[in-house]
């Protein structure tokens, strides 16, 4: 026996919730890839993401762009207009938020790591975390205890900790990481958070950072140079982008 088809009513209400999905989304995130719009929705169907994006498009809700990368690369990107904010403001029950996405406003250089970040939101959030903020959105009294903003904080649903998020896409030097992780510690000490955790590309720069981490014996907080011992460093986790939202409690 084949599968019922849904009903019309079924297919529509569908198709709206996905709409308010994605305009919820980009209420804050501004603009994205299909890619990300695609792992929000669990849509695994470009067709069915392009097609979406375009009847969006053509109620002036979304923008479409395309931008050229520095390494000569062009990478599609949608963003949302102040109608989509005012639908967005309407559909969530809050007020509207007065971005809205902008030609040639892209830091270019950051895009990738930017996009890095929204699919660790998505699948954090799949994975039951909760309260995701962008470290530039933190309140004003915690932006003061750490000298060091990490890419976001999160709570972990099986623990109830809050984890500083640090996506790196691109690994640092000992020296670097000596710094941050001193700038973490008064951030943990301070109450900003309980824990850091790096998400990274995949488990070859995990495993690299791991050994990183591990050569570092002593780091600066506070102006004061300070034992980094395994108490500590079990204070800081190493995963990949898909294995973040598993993390172990």
């Amino acid at each position: 026996m084949g599968l019922i088809p849904h009903s019309h009513a079924e297919r529509m209400a569908r198709a709206a919730d996905k709409r308010r999905r994605l305009l919820a989304f980009l209420r804050t995130e501004i603009w994205t890839t299909g890619d990300v719009v695609g792992e929000l929705l669990d849509i695994r169907h470009p067709h069915t993401i392009r097609s979406l994006i375009h009847k969006l498009v053509a109620e002036e809700l979304l923008i479409s762009d395309e931008v050229v990368l520095p390494n000569g690369n062009t990478i599609k990107l949608v963003g949302v207009t102040l109608n989509g904010q005012a639908h967005a403001a309407d559909l969530v029950g809050k007020d509207i938020i007065l971005r809205h996405y902008e030609k040639g406003r892209v830091g270019l250089s950051t895009i990738h790591h930017t996009l890095d970040l929204q699919m660790l939101r998505i699948r954090f959030a799949k994975a039951g975390w909760k309260g995701w903020t962008y470290a530039d959105r933190l309140p004003p009294d915690q932006k003061s205890r750490t000298p060091h903003r990490p890419d976001a904080v999160s709570v972990h649903p099986g623990n109830g900790q809050r984890y500083a998020i640090e996506a790196e896409r691109h690994l640092k030097t000992k020296k670097r990481y000596e710094a941050i992780i001193g700038h973490h510690l008064t951030g943990i000490w301070g109450g900003t958070y309980d824990r850091v955790l790096y998400a990274t590309p995949t488990g070859i720069e995990g495993g690299a950072l791991v050994s990183i981490l591990s050569r570092i014996n002593r780091v600066t907080v506070a102006g004061q140079s300070t034992p980094f011992t395994d108490k500590e460093r079990a204070l800081f986790a190493v995963t990949s982008y898909e294995g973040a939202p598993r993390l172990d409690a």
